[in-house]
């Protein structure tokens, strides 16, 4: 497995959550919520493609961040943008709608992004 990839993804996401934390009690650093994600993909889930890893790594990067599809793509290639993509929500709707879309598109998504999503 390439890691040099995961190792990029990894960078982008922490620096792009640098000043964002979790809305658990301890206030966490957002990124071990990303990190978590990988990680049940690979280590759990015994998933091996490094793109998915990657997308899973950047899955709050476009409806978290000021990070917009163009920077994914030029950084990381049209398919992790597309996964992100499907696993990101419009955050102009309410969290009532945001989560009416996610069951009603849940059969329409990639193999890989449902398993991110599962994660």
């Amino acid at each position: 497995m390439s890691t040099s990839l995961i190792e990029k993804a990894l960078q982008f996401a922490t620096e792009k959550h640098k000043n964002h934390t979790r809305k658990n009690k301890e206030k966490s650093p957002y990124i071990v919520h990303p990190i978590e994600v990988c990680h049940i993909l690979s280590d759990v889930g015994g998933v091996e493609d490094v793109e998915i890893l990657a997308a899973a790594l950047l899955h709050d990067t476009l409806e978290d961040t000021p990070t917009n599809r163009e920077e994914l793509i030029e950084n990381f290639g049209e398919r992790i943008c597309s996964l992100v993509e499907e696993v990101s929500d419009d955050k102009t709707l309410s969290k009532q709608k945001r989560k009416d879309l996610q069951i009603q598109h849940a059969l329409e998504l990639s193999k890989g992004a449902t398993l991110i999503k599962l994660a």
